[in-house]
């Protein structure tokens, strides 16, 4: 409630996650991004979580043109969901793709606020003992 996180929609919780799920995060993004000069792209992950902070921060909105496509706007914006997010769990990035590519009068819409105390209340139980 102090936040204003919704409380209704479909429960935010881990999702079983297939063992390719960094290819297909990669070929979503492929030629999104174009890295400046002498500079390779930055694509890394780690094994518990997804992108890295570095990875995420080449979305800026300066790479994206006024007159950019649809689906180059979509992956900018999971982008974002995932920076918003935090060190985003593997877990959490079909909730952000989902919410990229819905049409936009049909946004999922997912209880955060029940995820969240599910979230600090499991910490509590583990700071108990």
């Amino acid at each position: 409630m102090l936040l204003g996180l919704p409380h209704d929609g479909r429960a935010v919780a881990a999702r079983t996650i297939g063992p390719h799920w960094r290819q297909e995060i990669l070929e979503r993004f492929a030629g999104v991004i174009e890295p400046a000069e002498d500079e390779p792209p930055q694509m890394e992950f780690t094994e518990k979580h997804g992108p890295t902070k570095a990875w995420l921060l080449q979305f800026q909105p300066e790479h994206l043109a006024d007159d950019a496509e649809d689906w180059r706007v979509s992956r900018h914006l999971e982008a974002y969901l995932l920076w918003l997010f935090g060190w985003v769990d593997k877990h959490l990035v079909w909730f952000a793709h989902q919410i990229a590519d819905a049409p936009e009068d049909a946004v999922p819409q997912f209880s955060w606020g029940s995820a969240l105390l599910s979230a600090t209340e499991g910490a509590l139980c583990d700071a108990c003992t």
